[in-house]
């Protein structure tokens, strides 16, 4: 069994233990943390992994950003991460490295990347966690008893998905096949509408009845963790609920019907953040899409002002990054798409408290680098107006734009 190692890495760990670890924990994730301090008494790679996340966040959340001790700590970061990438890479294959061991340090190094804003790097770390995972179908019943290890993943692969990381580069059927004795029933299906219309029975029937059934039991003796778990799980219902219901519309106007549903989201989010800041969690947990993503959405799909302008005011209030998703860029994004149909209603007469009108709509919007008179730009074409059907996939218009090209993460190119 490894030491702890010298006083800078005692006095790192001890920092984690009474403050990084409640703070950067998720209300989903502590376990995963706990697990991980554990593991680090024996694991030089993980203790090494958490020794940097813990420098980090005392860089961040205790010291000034430009001080001397700020400098400090996130250099002992950089040479932590360092270490525990270098001793990852010289034991992985061997058989002193167990793949519980590759597949926690895989999902700090994610953590890390993350805040290093460095998405391809955190990325590559989660395709080389899926094949690992996928290679070890026992870890369901073994080494993962709780799931908790396959969960993670499974959650950073569909934010991979929804954030626009292509899919080809994750292949985690594997995975979810062989995790199936784990997490139930493996169901088959004959047609695609089949596989719609179980999932959508599923979905929104099931889950939703268990969802209620939980939160009554709940209600009398909910902390506040809990509460905000509820809350969260309702996001991710009435996101992917609506997502689900209008994947096949032909026109934007659809979404006109679902006011109620985003008006709902905006809600959620709020009470979300406002037992946030009591806790100071400037450093949120990327394994979960926290608010940032629902509000994109409602951002993205709701035309009515006011709905828009409250979703905005809160992504205002947001930590600079949940997972993936960057405040910083949706905010960019979303200021330009606002102004740019409210343009489109002012030119057709319409009035700001009407229906915002489908010829002023645009959506499907991609965004690519070019250079215009010497000077790096970004140009976004997009649709505009009614769907032509699945062989309109030309855009109808495009502008020069001084967004950044961080925009295609967001936008799914």
């Amino acid at each position: 069994m490894d030491s702890i190692g010298d006083a800078n890495e005692a006095r790192g760990i001890h920092f984690f233990q009474l403050h990084a670890s409640l703070d950067v924990s998720a209300y989903f994730e502590g376990e995963f943390w706990q697990c991980s301090l554990q593991a680090s008494q024996s694991e030089s790679i993980i203790r090494h992994a958490l020794l940097a996340i813990s420098s980090l966040y005392e860089a961040q959340e205790f010291t000034e950003p430009a001080s001397e001790h700020s400098r400090s700590l996130t250099r002992f970061a950089l040479q932590q991460y360092t270490k525990a990438v270098s001793l990852l890479s010289s034991n992985i294959g061997g058989t002193t490295t167990s793949p519980q061991v590759v597949l926690i340090s895989c999902l700090i190094f994610i953590w890390l990347e993350f805040l290093h804003d460095n998405l391809d790097v955190a990325l590559g770390h989660l395709r080389s966690g899926i094949r690992i995972l996928a290679d070890q179908p026992q870890m369901s019943q073994c080494r993962d008893p709780d799931g908790f290890l396959f969960h993670s993943f499974t959650r950073l692969h569909t934010q991979a998905a929804l954030h626009g990381s292509p899919s080809s580069d994750f292949d985690p059927n594997e995975t979810f096949v062989a995790a199936g004795e784990h997490l139930g029933e493996v169901l088959k299906f004959s047609k695609i509408r089949e596989a719609r219309s179980s999932l959508d029975s599923k979905l929104n029937k099931a889950w939703k009845i268990a969802y209620d059934e939980l939160k009554q039991r709940l209600s009398r003796s909910a902390t506040r963790g809990d509460s905000q778990c509820l809350y969260e799980l309702e996001l991710q219902y009435l996101v992917t609920a609506n997502t689900l219901t209008t994947l096949f519309s032909t026109t934007p106007m659809i979404y006109d019907a679902y006011d109620a549903e985003f008006a709902q989201v905006v809600s959620l989010c709020k009470e979300i953040i406002r037992q946030r800041r009591p806790q100071r969690r400037l450093l949120a947990l990327p394994f979960d899409t926290g608010v940032l993503a629902p509000l994109y959405y409602v951002l993205l799909k709701c035309r009515t002002l006011t709905i828009r302008s409250a979703a905005m005011e809160l992504v205002r209030e947001c930590p600079e990054r949940e997972g993936m998703w960057d405040r910083a860029t949706i905010i960019e994004f979303a200021e330009w798409k606002i102004a740019k149909e409210e343009h489109g209603r002012a030119l057709l007469g319409v009035a700001r408290k009407d229906p915002l009108p489908e010829e002023a709509r645009i959506y499907c919007e991609k965004p690519r680098a070019a250079v215009v008179d010497g000077r790096s730009v970004t140009v976004v074409s997009y649709k505009r107006g009614a769907y032509g059907g699945i062989a309109d996939v030309e855009p109808d218009e495009e502008e020069v734009t001084a967004l950044s090209m961080r925009l295609a993460a967001v936008l799914g190119t």
